[in-house]
């Protein structure tokens, strides 16, 4: 799978997929290969006016770049803004142990048990129940683990697999599927909840 099962949880404040700055971000990486890009160029692409908030989202969304296999950052450029969104969420999963874990043991087997309402709630008692698992969720105060709750969802919504709080697959083009597939990202067309016929198809070629 693409992320070490049984990593911590990291409680953490992101404005969710950042989607306008990482996709600036992102394709100046990408335009200029940049291995170790000149940190006070980048912060001129983000309109920010403070200089620590930009060094702060900068090196946010240089950690989830950085995340990304080459292919998917390849395919980064060239790809519709529907699918740069899907490769942020990509890069987000693959970033946060957390957004992987409500991924995988929350949205899918809710929406394969055809339980496709999705609420901030429903994210709260995830909590609940990962307590034993992942320990320093009880030392999260009530505001944290609602604040975390809220930034989960957040990028639920911005990524698409949730709308008007329904459950619902993320689309996009069958060549763009395989390029996960190339990579050996394929636990991602599980995560956007492609169908069996959809998977068969996109693994046939």
């Amino acid at each position: 799978m693409g992320l070490p099962e049984n990593k911590k949880y990291k409680a953490v404040n992101v404005g969710g997929l950042m989607i306008d700055d990482s996709i600036r971000v992102f394709t100046y990486l990408i335009e200029n290969k940049a291995n170790n890009p000149n940190l006070q160029e980048l912060m001129q692409i983000l309109p920010m006016k403070s200089e620590a908030s930009q060094r702060r989202i900068f090196q946010e969304l240089l950690r989830r770049f950085r995340q990304m296999d080459n292919l998917v950052s390849d395919y980064f450029f060239r790809a519709e803004r529907n699918e740069q969104i899907i490769l942020l969420f990509y890069a987000a999963m693959k970033n946060y142990q957390l957004l992987f874990d409500v991924v995988f043991q929350l949205v899918i087997p809710k929406y394969y048990k055809s339980e496709k309402a999705l609420h901030g709630m429903d994210i709260l008692a995830f909590f609940d129940n990962k307590v034993l698992e992942q320990a320093q969720i009880e030392n999260w105060s009530v505001r944290t683990r609602k604040n975390m709750a809220a930034i989960m969802l957040m990028m639920l919504k911005e990524s698409g697999i949730q709308k008007n709080e329904q459950i619902v697959p993320l689309l996009a083009t069958d060549d763009f599927w395989r390029m996960f597939v190339k990579s050996g990202e394929y636990w991602m067309l599980d995560a956007a909840l492609l169908s069996k016929e959809d998977k068969l198809r996109i693994n046939s070629i």
